[in-house]
């Protein structure tokens, strides 16, 4: 290495005395990547001693319990073939690999009956599974949607040239030996390229696949250093070099790139391109969120498909790939290969002489290492999430304000995937843990028919599940503090109360773990509590550093390698999961506790540096470690920029969370516009309350193109502003707030009458569904708001300072004006001032009530007349009375709700340009007032209206004036 530099050196002194300017650019370029090279297998000797091995011994389970353990080349290889062959071949216990199906369809689905299934017209034996049924079913759907669209299978020149100019050399591949560096000196010459290209687009139109694409090698790994268990062992296959090329053009690009045109990609896959692991882990947060805030029960069931790739039938992959528009010959082209593959071994001893497989046995499965199953395996996902769906698993996500609305059966990455069930408005525990199983079944249904399943020690549900502590509050009943038995504590944090199970072969079902909502289960590298706590998540990070920092105490590199692999290396990887992360700025804080003071040693830095100068950018004279929150901070606030406003299911859902968030806190506009230290501790914890948080601890200012809530009425107010104006803060301000949410209100129009004068008396001492108006509907607003239970002391401090705005006849001090943006209330009574009818507004149908205006009565009785499904033009809300005898009294009607129609030319006028607009202009010139007066007329109604004159008046004395001074006074609510 060292004579290797000096070489270069050299070269690079000489282009640059010659004045060759390239050629120094490129020495110093490769000079450069050498030099980060060796730092890198430096770190790399450190902080990874050992990587994947080759296994040299297996550990192999008896019937009876026991373990045998093999050590030779002999006996390995014969307990790997038999456990390969034996896994290879479980794809054959799919429905659609026996019986009359098979008959029908062969191993690839190439069968007069296959077209049938794809133009919808297959009449299944009467004797078919269901759910395979099903399946086909879908796959008929899909391929009528895509129409006329074909994936191309003709390979050029070109895409033969831009794929192997690229990869790697060192790939390993080719059990023939024609690895990637042959097809990778092939692509520097046109004809070549040209030649092979050609031979690839052959194969692919007429499906005959060389013999040596039959032949692959299976490299045996230890997924866990150290754990030799031959069921946990991972088996890759080598494949031919251009016949992993043909399957990843084809499949992995092609068919993917044809199914995105026609979006025909399920929100619920998150290995989609474009998506992350971390997208997924910030969704299954925001639901746990949400369905903390709405307190509805959501049942979150994590299933694991077992060894997905090497269990798919190989009919139902063909009839799958056809249904995306692949051509029938190459989708013969990818399988037949695999179905008669030659599988060679290669352990810690060197390769196998002999191989099991071969076209006697035929095995099923898509191989891991072929470039075409994951393509394959996200499309049957595809297949089977659509199926989900039409079985009607999965939940609504709402957004509460705008409506918008998504419906997900849950998130899906490869074979990792969470089912949802639950959320509804009616949902209790039972309800939503029964949807629930039902679901499991029909996924695990789904699994079998494709001729996979899921394993039963990888999978759990999760109940979250709020119930009211009496004390207004909320808790998980799984996590009261009783004390446990001696039996409960050796179960740990499993519960059986609501068992769950997940269906295996033969109409056979295994009991998975049922956990309490404090326990993290890790998912996709990650582990999220459905509580929303971050302790788990944290204890994970501090484990990494601790790690780390002893690998590198261990190691021999120099300092400025150590910076290198802390910026690079590990915060690389500690930043992973930090955009989902909802822990508060407290807990960020302590979150890696002393992790960092005990590497500071091995960055170079005296331990006895305060803590203020650690994290100072090093432009300030600091060290510039980092910092949690502030990394936090911005993978959060990326998160929210890459996908605030966003028509994707995360979009959504990070929508619906926010507008909880701003109906939690009952105001109009954005959350984070608000200031945290007021407006904080009404909401719940969760993932955009703690971004907030962050937000406002930082002075970040966030514009967004946020939909407010406009005011409805003229002198309306939102209650909880109006609360913090009149000076409630902390508990007390918590207090009425869940009075608030209880009653569904967001402005004072909320809880007032339809003419905007009066407090609804009924609306300040209990719960508005316990009254007269809970008997018209589910509902009283537009919105939908969360589920709160007040206590006696919540109602009291209510009705107190609701008190202070209005008289003790609950007349408003300010009463309001006209309707100048829609009502979020849902008014249930209406009366027509011309036709004299009264409507009564229930959710599914509305009364009419009738006054006779020939009759003496004038005590505006309303009698029952029939019954209508839509409203009668020029309705007005009103003020019904019931009666004993069932009939209606109209004590008052408002003003008409606003249309949006913008034909009333008065509309937006002040008093003073109605007077002007009626002429005599002159008149109103000395008019003077502090406010609307609409208060004279509610003077006038209660009878505080005072008219003053000074009676100086006198035509005979006064020629100049044509009439005497007046004040109009109240003396209840001393306007003037």
């Amino acid at each position: 290495p060292y004579l290797r530099k000096q070489f270069l050196y050299g070269k690079l002194n000489d282009a640059i005395d010659t004045g060759r300017d390239q050629e120094a650019k490129r020495i110093q370029e490769v000079l450069r990547n050498e030099a980060q090279r060796k730092m890198w297998q430096g770190i790399h000797r450190a902080t990874k001693p050992r990587g994947l091995m080759s296994v040299t011994r297996v550990e192999v389970p008896q019937e009876d319990g026991s373990v045998i353990e093999h050590t030779t080349k002999e006996t390995i290889e014969h307990a790997l073939m038999s456990e390969l062959s034996t896994r290879f071949g479980r794809a054959e216990s799919a429905p659609i690999c026996q019986g009359a199906l098979f008959d029908l369809l062969g191993v690839y689905a190439d069968t007069e009956a296959a077209i049938q299934i794809l133009e919808g017209t297959f009449d299944p034996p009467p004797d078919s599974d269901a759910r395979t049924v099903v399946l086909l079913k879908e796959i008929a759907r899909i391929w009528q949607k895509i129409g006329e669209g074909e994936v191309s299978i003709a390979i050029s020149q070109e895409d033969y040239q831009h794929y192997w100019r690229r990869v790697k050399e060192k790939i390993s591949s080719s059990f023939s030996g024609l690895h990637f560096g042959h097809y990778k000196s092939i692509a520097h010459d046109d004809y070549l390229s040209d030649l092979l290209a050609r031979k690839l687009s052959l194969i692919s139109a007429t499906g005959a696949a060389p013999e040596r694409w039959a032949r692959g090698l299976s490299v045996m790994l230890e997924k866990i250093a150290g754990v030799a268990y031959i069921t946990k062992l991972r088996a890759i296959l080598l494949l031919e070099a251009d016949f992993n090329f043909h399957n990843k053009l084809i499949f992995g690009s092609r068919m993917l790139d044809l199914a995105r045109q026609h979006d025909l990609v399920p929100e619920e896959i998150y290995n989609e391109k474009g998506r992350t692991a971390e997208d997924a882990i910030l969704q299954q947060v925001l639901m746990y969120d949400i369905a903390r805030v709405t307190k509805r029960p959501l049942v979150v069931a994590q299933v694991d498909a077992a060894q997905c790739y090497d269990r798919v039938a190989l009919a139902m992959a063909a009839l799958t790939l056809r249904a995306f528009k692949v051509h029938n010959s190459s989708v013969l082209g990818m399988l037949k290969p695999l179905h008669c593959m030659e599988f060679y071994l290669r352990t810690g001893f060197g390769q196998s002489e002999s191989y099991f497989g071969g076209k006697e046995q035929g095995k099923h499965g898509l191989a891991q290492g072929n470039g075409a199953a994951p393509p394959t395996w996200q499309q049957i996902s595809t297949i089977m999430i659509n199926a989900q769906h039409s079985k009607g698993h999965g939940v609504d996500i709402v957004c509460p304000i705008t409506m918008k609305k998504i419906r997900q059966v849950g998130i899906a990455y490869v074979d990792d995937t969470n089912l949802w069930d639950g959320m509804a408005e009616d949902d209790d525990v039972d309800s939503a843990a029964h949807k629930s199983q039902a679901g499991i079944n029909d996924w695990g249904g789904f699994l079998q028919a494709s001729g996979g399943a899921l394993n039963p020690g990888k999978c759990s549900a999760t109940i979250h599940n709020l119930e009211p502590d009496g004390k207004g509050g909320w808790i998980y009943p799984d996590q009261k503090k009783e004390e446990p038995s001696r039996e409960e504590e050796a179960e740990g944090e499993e519960l059986d109360d609501l068992p769950f199970f997940v269906p295996q072969g033969d109409n056979d079902a295994a009991q998975i773990k049922r956990l309490s909502t404090d326990h993290a289960v890790e998912n996709l590298g990650l582990y999220t509590r459905p509580d929303g706590k971050s302790d788990n998540h944290f204890e994970q990070m501090r484990e990494r550093v601790t790690t780390w920092t002893a690998q590198i105490k261990s190691g021999t590199i120099p300092t400025r390698s150590v910076w290198m692999s802390y910026t690079h290396q590990l915060w690389a990887g500690l930043r992973y999961g930090l955009g989902a992360c909802s822990a508060s700025m407290t807990n960020l804080s302590k979150g890696l506790g002393s992790a960092d003071y005990y590497l500071l040693s091995n960055l170079g830095v005296v331990r006895s540096i305060t803590r203020e100068w650690r994290y100072l950018p090093a432009s300030f004279g600091g060290m510039h470690l980092f910092d949690l929150t502030i990394e936090t901070t911005a993978a959060t606030l990326s998160s929210l920029l890459q996908h605030y406003n966003m028509d994707t299911a995360l979009g959504i859902t990070l929508k619906a969370a926010m507008e909880h968030l701003q109906l939690e806190l009952g105001v109009p506009g954005c959350p984070f516009d608000y200031d945290f230290s007021v407006w904080g501790h009404l909401a719940t914890d969760s993932w955009v309350k703690a971004l907030w948080e962050r937000i406002d601890k930082f002075g970040i200012v966030v514009k967004l193109d946020y939909h407010t809530i406009p005011t409805p009425r003229e002198h309306d107010i939102p209650i909880m502003q109006l609360m913090v104006d009149k000076g409630l803060r902390g508990t007390d301000l918590k207090r009425v707030n869940r009075a608030r949410i209880a009653q569904e209100a967001l402005f004072l129009s909320d809880i007032t009458t339809a003419t905007g004068r009066h407090l609804e008396a009924h609306l300040l001492d209990d719960w508005w569904f316990d009254t007269s108006e809970g008997e018209l509907g589910k509902h009283r607003s537009t919105l939908q708001f969360s589920t709160e239970f007040p206590t006696v002391e919540d109602w009291k401090l209510w009705k107190k300072i609701l008190k202070t705005v209005a008289s003790t006849t609950l007349f408003l001090n300010q009463p309001l004006g006209r309707w100048v943006a829609p009502s979020t209330r849902i008014w249930r009574h209406f009366f027509h001032p011309q036709l004299h009818i009264a409507e009564v507004h229930f959710d599914d149908r509305i009364r009419i009530y009738e006054h006779d205006i020939h009759s003496s009565d004038r005590s505006w009785i309303l009698t029952y007349t029939r019954s209508a499904e839509t409203s009668m033009p020029g309705m007005v809300p009103a003020v019904l009375e019931e009666l004993q005898d069932g009939k209606l009294r109209k004590r008052s009607d408002g003003q008409p709700l606003w249309n949006g129609s913008g034909d009333d030319d008065n509309m937006g006028m002040s008093f003073l340009d109605r007077l002007k607009s009626k002429g005599g202009e002159w008149m109103w010139e000395t008019l003077e007032y502090n406010a609307e007066p609409d208060w004279i007329f509610d003077a006038m109604i209660r009878g505080s209206l005072y008219c003053v004159t000074d009676g100086s008046y006198n035509a005979s004395l006064a020629t100049d004036i044509c009439g005497a001074a007046w004040i109009f006074y109240c003396s209840e609510t001393s306007n003037c």
